[in-house]
């Protein structure tokens, strides 16, 4: 699993993030991503304490732009984001 997390790490890091595409003059458009490779720490509680830890991925794109309606005066942004985890016990029961 953790093998396939790095790998999957490898490649988002040598695919470009920021596409220029071909806008309208007048109709300026920024693209921003934003992707996180760090580690989770999450402590169950609920019968007795365990504590659960292992790598985490977070992946987040941002675009804003002008409408195409509007006459220019209205903003559009869209915003995805996506986290994941993969943590295990100590005691490393499946």
């Amino acid at each position: 699993m953790k093998r396939s997390l790095y790998i999957f790490a490898t490649l988002m890091l040598l695919l470009p993030f920021s596409a220029k595409g071909e806008e309208p003059e007048g109709r300026p458009s920024t693209h921003a991503t934003l992707f996180a490779l760090g580690r989770a720490n999450h402590l169950d509680t609920y019968l007795s304490p365990v504590e659960y830890v292992g790598p985490s991925l977070f992946l987040m794109h941002r675009t804003e732009r002008t409408a195409r309606w509007g006459k220019g005066r209205v903003g559009v942004q869209a915003t995805y984001s996506g986290y994941a985890a993969f943590p295990r016990s100590q005691a490393d029961d499946d």
